[in-house]
């Protein structure tokens, strides 16, 4: 597990390892939050879906939820009465695709052959991000250089991601 986020092996005993890079994880799922797809079919006893029902549930995506590729229409397919639940219309059937942002896997030390849960463009920042909080208590100094390094890296990464974003689409379906 150590050697994949560039640290060296035998590491991993240090008992301030794992909480480091459980910390720099979940600084990275903020930048860029983890996706998970869940499946529903509405039917007609059953139009609406709980989140909350979803064990690694953590927010509602910015992506809509999908019917065979093509996105659903908000407020004429679906709604979302509160936070954690979506409601389908009568007109929805068949398989949908309900987007979601989940929460980040921890690391603990029974996972060394497990992938790391963090986006792949910001895997390089792993790292860095891991060694700023495994020397913040011991040498400030090599922290904030780990933490610079890590911010320029993020920095590069997300820029690098928006250039290649898709451009930025609204359909207003209230006629103004």
């Amino acid at each position: 597990m150590t050697a994949s986020l560039g640290f060296e092996d035998g590491f991993e005993n240090d008992r301030y390892f794992y909480n480091a890079a459980n910390l720099a994880l979940l600084a990275l799922s903020r930048l860029l939050p983890p996706e998970g797809v869940a499946l529903f079919t509405p039917s007609e006893e059953l139009r609406m879906f709980r989140f909350s029902s979803l064990s690694d549930f953590s927010a509602l995506s910015k992506h809509p939820p999908t019917k065979d590729g093509a996105a659903l229409a908000y407020g004429i397919d679906y709604f979302y009465p509160t936070p954690d639940r979506i409601c389908f219309s009568a007109r929805v059937s068949g398989v949908v695709s309900l987007p979601y942002q989940r929460r980040v896997r921890r690391l603990t030390a029974d996972d060394a052959e497990r992938e790391v849960d963090v986006a792949p463009e910001l895997a390089g920042v792993l790292p860095l991000y891991t060694a700023a909080y495994v020397w913040l208590d011991d040498e400030p100094e090599r922290a904030a250089h780990y933490m610079n390094l890590c911010r320029e890296e993020a920095g590069l990464a997300l820029r690098e991601m928006s250039r290649h974003a898709p451009p930025l689409r609204v359909e207003n379906l209230n006629g103004w």
